[in-house]
């Protein structure tokens, strides 16, 4: 620990010497009356604010974890390098008015690319490797690009710098400032204070009131150079009037403090690191697995298991699991104490097999107790169409008798016709039951089709019918259906003996069915047929009588 301290303050103490030789230049090229010494001592304090800018764009690119964040600084030093050598072109290379006037306009460049990044670095601060700018980072980069192609084509517009209509020469001696300055101004401020602020917000450490005071104070020293610089305080503008050298300096200085204190993620201290670590096993190891750092109380490991975690995690013999992770130069090596996870998932893995078997008994017993309840069910739902049915079976039995005692074959075979027909009732009542019981909903095709059965077995019985369902709807409940069959049975039942002709019509009326059935017989007990279904009108006219039920929807 104590020599990267060294080290570091040695580094600082250099950047210090050097802008200090760099302002002694400046201060000197003021007092100075001999050209070749002035031009020395300019050139000297360039390279000296050059080199040092460099120095750390290099040095940040060699620390810095953040793949991201390492690209914007890097852009960071080579816009501020650029800037000063727009600057010494503009002050003391360059004689051209036109081409000084556009190096000043280029000034504006860095001005606005400044701020962004650093709005987006701040946006990364305390941010893993895999995090992302959101959208509205986009829209900020097209906003300074806009922004600068305003200050670049002042010459046609002059919205940003006005100059006199009279003036030979535009330049810096005689100017306005236009509306786009002022446009521009705001978007930097406003561009440097949500940096600020996020970069308030990151400096806060969790579960605790204290920041991370060294950014805020080097953030808040260029907000007050600037607020004295727009003031024109004399004391400012004489010792830091250099605006391009103070704001390399600030941002320089404010990312520096970041990567000391943590806030940009950095490889510094690795050493002084694994000193330190007691109950960690980790290392550091070249591309030809040559260990460069490890901890004090590291386990011994071959080339070979190393190797191997490279694919996938290794699992040790005593309980720890050991990981691979590629990193620039070679790998980083750790291990995991797993044996309380390992003992937890035998553990585990012995109730699971205990479940399994409990989950097999329970299934069998399932299977069983659905058999069982499957048997009861058929049981209940046969019981149920008997109990329908009996007066029919009980039909067909005394149906049967007769046949046995009739001699003549035509009488043997009306009687055989009627059998068929209510047993033809009989299954299709069986049918309806099942299917309401499974699903209430039935297609009108259920009906038609038991319509039509019945209608042919009264054929034979010398009574010509005709069926019409149309309800205009997929399905139907199965009730309904069932009631307009039972009503065509028995009025059919009553009209066998004396009916030729019976026709039944099924359609909408509502929300619910009507049924119509229509036959020329006059032996239909009217009575027995109004107390079985509730609300039948009937009709009789000299064709025959017309019997009509409606069945309402629930």
């Amino acid at each position: 620990m104590q020599a990267y301290y060294r080290k570091y303050v040695y580094s600082i103490g250099t950047a210090v010497l050097v802008v200090a030789a760099a302002f002694f230049c400046r201060v000197l090229s003021y007092r100075s009356d001999d050209g070749f010494l002035l031009e020395f001592l300019i050139l000297s304090r360039f390279f000296l604010y050059f080199g040092l800018i460099a120095v750390w764009g290099f040095s940040a690119m060699r620390r810095v974890i953040l793949s991201s964040v390492r690209r914007m600084l890097i852009c960071e030093a080579v816009i501020m390098d650029l800037w000063l050598a727009a600057r010494e072109f503009k002050w003391y290379i360059v004689e051209d008015p036109d081409i000084i006037r556009w190096l000043w306009y280029g000034y504006y460049i860095p001005m606005l690319l400044l701020p962004l990044l650093a709005l987006y670095v701040s946006l990364y601060l305390g941010k893993r490797e895999d995090c992302r700018l959101p959208r509205s980072a986009v829209f900020l980069a097209l906003q300074a690009a806009a922004l600068m192609l305003l200050v670049l084509t002042n010459d046609w517009h002059q919205m940003v710098f006005r100059f006199p209509q009279e003036a030979e020469v535009w330049g810096e001696s005689s100017y306005e400032y236009g509306g786009g300055f002022f446009l521009i101004l705001a978007w930097i401020f406003s561009c440097t204070m949500a940096a600020f602020r996020i970069m308030f917000l990151r400096c806060r450490i969790p579960k605790s009131g204290r920041l991370l005071w060294s950014p805020i104070v080097v953030y808040g020293l260029d907000v007050v150079y600037v607020a004295l610089y727009a003031l024109r305080v004399p004391f400012v503008l004489r010792i830091l009037g250099d605006v391009a050298v103070v704001h390399c300096l600030i941002i320089m200085s404010f990312f520096e403090t970041c990567l000391a204190c943590g806030l940009i993620h950095s490889n510094m201290l690795y050493g002084d690191l694994f000193d330190s670590l007691d109950d960690v096993n980790a290392r550091i190891v070249d591309e030809h697995y040559q260990v460069k750092f490890a901890a004090r109380r590291g386990i011994s490991l071959s080339n070979e298991t190393m190797r191997l975690a490279e694919k996938e995690p290794v699992l040790l013999s005593d309980g720890r699991r050991l990981y691979n992770m590629h990193v620039h130069g070679g790998h980083m090596l750790w291990t995991k104490d797993i044996s309380e996870l390992l003992a937890l998932q035998e553990t585990l893995q012995d109730r699971q097999e205990e479940l399994r078997t409990r989950q097999e008994f329970l299934r069998l017993e399932f299977e069983q107790e659905r058999a069982h309840r499957r048997v009861v069910e058929q049981n209940r739902l046969y019981d149920l169409v008997l109990a329908q049915t009996r007066e029919e079976m009980g039909q067909i039995r005394r149906l049967v008798r007769r046949f046995r005692r009739a001699k003549e074959k035509e009488k043997r075979q009306r009687i055989l016709s009627e059998i068929v027909f209510v047993g033809g009732y009989i299954k299709r009542r069986k049918d309806f039951v099942l299917s309401i019981d499974e699903n209430p909903m039935l297609s009108e095709k259920a009906l038609v089709l038991a319509f039509q059965e019945s209608l042919q077995a009264l054929l034979r019985l010398g009574i010509r019918g005709g069926c019409r369902v149309h309800t205009k709807s997929s399905e139907i409940e199965g009730d309904r259906l069932l009631a307009a069959y039972d009503l065509f049975y028995y009025v059919a039942k009553g009209a066998l003996f004396d009916a030729r002709y019976l026709n039944v019509i099924v359609g909408n009326i509502g929300e619910g069915l009507r049924v119509t059935v229509e036959t020329d017989s006059a032996s239909i007990d009217e009575g027995a047929l109004r107390r079985r279904f509730a609300g039948l009108a009937v009709e009789t006219d000299e064709d025959g009588k017309t019997f009509v039920l409606s069945l309402e929807g629930r």
